[in-house]
């Protein structure tokens, strides 16, 4: 299993460059690495992250409630996704 993790500035925000660079690590998982499943997790509120994760095809696999402490003392869910090997080849076969 291989987990992913991601985190950019601002300034590129919005120009498709995290999606691009997160095909491209699932992508060096399954075909270098031999990975039979690629994951990641981002916290409920960052929206960004997860249109991320469901561009690359990755599925909803579950939330983790009240996982994370946020610096106000108040706590967010954390949503899990991935994808495995024979779901990413059937995907970009086509």
């Amino acid at each position: 299993r291989v987990e992913l993790g991601f985190c950019m500035g601002s300034r590129w925000w919005n120009k498709g460059l995290m999606t691009e660079a997160v095909g491209t690590a699932i992508r060096f998982a399954f075909e270098q690495l031999g990975a039979y499943k690629v994951c990641a997790e981002y916290q409920e509120e960052n929206v960004a992250s997860g249109k991320v994760m469901m561009k690359n095809k990755m599925i909803f696999e579950g939330r983790l409630r009240s996982h994370l402490r946020n610096k106000d003392g108040s706590f967010s869910d954390v949503l899990y996704y991935g994808i495995l090997r024979d779901e990413w080849m059937e995907r970009n076969s086509k």
